[in-house]
C-alpha cells in the first residue's frame, strides 16, 4: 500500500509539472538561444527531408557546402523518425524532448528515494521541475534535458550499488 501511495504522489507531481508546460508547446521557436534550437531543427529536417545518413549529419550555416558536425544526433534522428509518422510539426519535437524531462524527473525522484524516506524526494522534484530554467529547457529543441535524463540514472544506479 505504501508503494502505491508513493507512485501516486510522484505521478501527481509529474502530471502537475506537465500541465505547466502544455500552454507553451505551440508557437514558434523562441529566445534565448533560438539559434541553437534552429540548428537542432535543421538537423531534424536534414534527416526528415533529405534522408541524411544517421552517422553523417550536416549543418546549414556553411551555405551549400555539406559540413559534417561533431555531435551524436540520436535525439534529432529519433524526432525525424517521429516526423515520418506524425508529420513535421514543432509540437512533435517538443513533446519528444519533454519526454526526456519527465524521465529525468522520475530518476531524480528514484535517486533521492534511495537516500531519503520522507517528503524530500517529492519536494525536490517539485522544486527542480518548476525552476525557470527547467521550464524553458524542458520544451525547447535543445537536448540539454536529454543529457540530464541520461546522467541522473547513472547516479541512481551508483547509489543502488553503494
Amino acid at each position: 500500500m505504501k508503494r502505491l501511495n508513493i507512485n501516486y504522489k510522484i505521478s501527481s507531481i509529474i502530471v502537475f509539472l506537465m500541465l505547466f508546460r502544455v500552454f507553451h508547446l505551440g508557437g514558434s521557436i523562441d529566445s534565448p538561444h533560438a539559434w541553437r534550437q534552429f540548428d537542432t531543427n535543421q538537423y531534424i529536417e536534414g534527416y526528415y527531408y533529405d534522408d541524411a545518413p544517421f552517422l553523417a549529419p550536416t549543418v546549414c550555416w556553411m551555405g551549400g557546402h555539406k559540413t559534417l558536425i561533431l555531435e551524436f544526433p540520436l535525439p534529432e534522428y529519433a524526432v525525424a523518425q517521429l516526423y515520418k509518422i506524425f508529420g513535421p510539426h514543432l509540437i512533435v519535437a517538443r513533446l519528444f524532448f519533454l519526454l526526456f524531462f519527465v524521465l529525468a524527473m522520475v530518476y531524480l525522484y528514484k535517486s533521492l528515494r534511495l537516500v531519503f524516506d520522507n517528503w524530500v524526494p517529492e519536494f525536490a522534484v517539485l522544486i527542480a521541475g518548476t525552476m525557470p530554467l527547467a521550464l524553458y529547457y524542458s520544451k525547447n529543441l535543445r537536448n540539454s534535458i536529454s543529457i540530464i535524463r541520461f546522467r541522473i540514472p547513472n547516479g541512481w544506479k551508483t547509489n543502488r550499488i553503494v
